[in-house]
């Protein structure tokens, strides 16, 4: 049991370090930033303070992908930002859209007048 989680240890340090070498090369390089979220949350070695940051943060990325037309990056983004906060009911209602985008499902919404 020791010799896994020694192995798994080097592999999130490892993850790390390509994630900073990242940001070393590219400046507001938010993908990498949010990549070193992911590894500390799935470590739980992330504040909820943290958690809602990067939250917000994987949200608006997977905005801009979804206005881009990259629907899968987006339900990336929206899945990681749901993980770190259940609660957020804008971004469920961006990942159904997103996930129906993809499955190519159009969903008609009618409002009775009252």
């Amino acid at each position: 049991m020791t010799k896994i989680f020694i192995l798994l240890q080097n592999q999130w340090e490892a993850a790390i370090a390509h994630y900073q070498s990242a940001q070393a090369l590219r400046l507001n390089y938010f993908e990498a930033e949010v990549g070193i979220a992911t590894v500390l949350y799935a470590q739980d070695k992330l504040s909820a303070g943290d958690r809602d940051r990067y939250a917000a943060l994987n949200y608006d990325l997977g905005k801009v992908h979804h206005q881009s037309g990259d629907i899968k990056a987006a339900i990336k983004y929206y899945q990681r930002a749901i993980g770190l906060k259940p609660d957020l009911t804008e971004v469920r209602d961006r990942l159904r859209q997103a996930l129906q985008e993809e499955d190519g499902i159009k969903i008609k919404v009618s409002i009775a007048k009252q």
